[in-house]
């Protein structure tokens, strides 16, 4: 550490000069700005001293760019791009600001700003993820002690969004989506018959046993985990625990599985209803599931989309509400209404055209 002098102007002015350890261990010496009095110097250097013992004393802006830097051979120029945007436009009020005197009240704030709010949650979850990316960042590399992201939640999305992405099939468009999967794949075909003529969810077919089914109605009491073919969890909610009626073409496609399995060596009633000894990968499922939209030439549709396709078969076929609530496992009917109450606003206007025009 040295404090040097010069003058400038006529009038003497003071720096300082030390060397420290960055947040990589690398070995810098720093060379201050020029001060008009030594006593401006002296305390700028101790201030300086200080914050390079602590690293999380850096200002956000620099760990944005060294965040930014570090992951530019993993991510497209494009990603950068909007990497960039995204972190100096919306934190700009903090960029200036040491990471470790940011509260999540601060960052919330922001999140919750007009500019934020007019945007649509698949944009907004990804400003949450890069927020959160930066301050973690910042835990790895500069000792802040605890990322503020974690005590604020992500993005629901609307209902009206969800609305807007959900596919559904008629009847006859799932029936065309069938007949595009080959016979060596038909125990997919029976899977997928199972999701849509039924409203179960993906895990919870998944996990089904022979066990599970008595010939006429299957018992959901189960799921597989996410990304998991051999660990189970409990069900989304106590209501979700319940008995499926079956209809009668699929009871015999059901069957067939049971006629399929029952001969082969070591045969056991705990064996999966797809798959036998270990359940259908997921993989397997959604490609089966996307080679036959391709060769059908139908909407794309994602496996959860099934479901919503039964909820709206049932509702457009005038089943009570209540009752469609509790095959689909629903913990309330409210659920039910806020999720597909759109389709009995439909119908409704189909009776006013009815009343109306005749």
């Amino acid at each position: 550490m040295s404090i040097a002098t010069r003058m400038h102007n006529g009038k003497k002015q003071w720096s300082y000069r030390c060397y420290y350890t960055d947040h990589i261990g690398k070995r810098k010496q720093k060379n201050s700005k020029w001060f008009d009095t030594k006593k401006e110097a002296t305390k700028a250097e101790a201030q300086f001293i200080e914050d390079a013992k602590s690293s999380s004393g850096t200002k956000l802006k620099n760990v944005i760019k060294d965040y930014i830097e570090l992951h530019k051979s993993n991510n497209k120029p494009e990603t950068i791009e909007d990497k960039e945007y995204i972190l100096y436009t919306y934190l700009e009020p903090l960029l200036d600001v040491k990471v470790d005197r940011i509260k999540p009240a601060m960052i919330k704030q922001i999140l919750e700003s007009d500019d934020i709010k007019r945007l649509s949650t698949a944009r907004k979850n990804k400003i949450y993820i890069y927020f959160k990316g930066v301050f973690e960042h910042a835990c790895n590399f500069y000792d802040l002690s605890r990322n503020p992201m974690r005590s604020i939640p992500s993005f629901k999305m609307t209902e009206k969004e969800r609305m807007h992405e959900m596919t559904i099939y008629t009847p006859e468009q799932f029936q065309a989506f069938c007949d595009a999967i080959p016979e060596a794949k038909r125990e997919y075909m029976i899977f997928f018959h199972l999701l849509f003529w039924t409203g179960l969810r993906k895990n919870e077919a998944m996990s089904l046993t022979f066990n599970d089914y008595d010939g006429k109605r299957v018992n959901i009491w189960r799921q597989l985990k996410r990304s998991s073919r051999s660990e189970f969890t409990v069900l989304k909610s106590p209501t979700s625990k319940r008995t499926v009626a079956l209809d009668k073409a699929t009871i015999e496609l059901l069957n067939e599985q049971i006629d399929k399995y029952k001969g082969m060596p070591g045969y056991s009633a705990d064996w999966f209803l797809f798959g036998g000894y270990k359940p259908l990968s997921l993989t397997s499922i959604d490609r089966v599931k996307k080679e036959a939209i391709e060769k059908s030439g139908l909407p794309y549709i994602r496996i959860h989309d099934f479901r919503h396709s039964h909820a709206s078969y049932l509702i457009e076929k005038g089943v009570n509400m209540y009752k469609i609530s509790k095959r689909l496992g629903h913990s309330s009917i409210t659920i039910t209404m806020d999720r597909y109450g759109h389709l009995l606003d439909r119908q409704e206007d189909e009776i006013l055209d009815a009343i109306e025009n005749g």
